[in-house]
């Protein structure tokens, strides 16, 4: 990847991940951040996902997060861009950890 494409994955990233955790760090919003790693997960191996395969409130806040898109004609929900997909997948292996 060139220099300019892996300052942008930082970017992206640093902001889904900002998003991700700061549901974590608010003790109110645990299970939506339960939630919010699990409807990315999904991700791990499909590049979208049907919209009903995620809660309301997840996806509401993944879609609002500009993190997903819903795609009204299919009904799925994918990553805005490809570049969310790999921040999400490497998001998802430090997770694990």
């Amino acid at each position: 990847m060139s220099e300019v494409a892996d300052n942008f994955k930082s970017i992206t990233k640093s902001y889904i991940g900002s998003r991700i955790y700061k549901l974590k760090e608010l003790k109110k919003d645990e299970k939506l951040f339960e939630n919010v790693v699990n409807t990315l997960k999904k991700f791990k191996d499909y590049e979208e996902v049907d919209y009903f395969d995620a809660d309301y409130n997840t996806s509401n806040f993944l879609i609002n997060a500009n993190i997903l898109f819903f795609d009204l004609q299919k009904w799925t929900i994918k990553p805005q861009l490809k570049i969310n997909l790999i921040a999400i997948r490497e998001i998802l292996k430090e997770i694990k950890k």
